[in-house]
This record gives C-alpha cells, structure tokens and sequence, in this order.
C-alpha cells in the first residue's frame, strides 16, 4: 500500500476536479477574515 500522501498527489495530478474541505481556522492563519472576528463578513453585513 502506497502512502496516503502520495495517494491523494496522484488523484490531484490526474486531473479532473478537486475539492478540499478544510477546518476551521485555516482562513484565518492564511490572513482571510473569518465571519464572526472583529472586522470579519458577518460585522460588516449584519
């Protein structure tokens, strides 16, 4: 069995479509405002 990383390189390169769900606080480490922080979507839209 190969390892799981290699696994899901290969199903990427492939082609075709990918999705990725990711957790939470992944935006907000990348510098994205999330909805409910200071200054994030939802306080400027509710």
């Amino acid at each position: 069995m190969s390892d799981p990383i290699d696994t899901i390189a290969i199903e990427i390169v492939s082609g075709g479509k990918n999705i990725i769900f990711t957790g939470a606080g992944i935006s907000t480490e990348s510098g994205i405002s999330d909805y409910l922080s200071k200054g994030g979507i939802w306080a400027r839209h509710s």
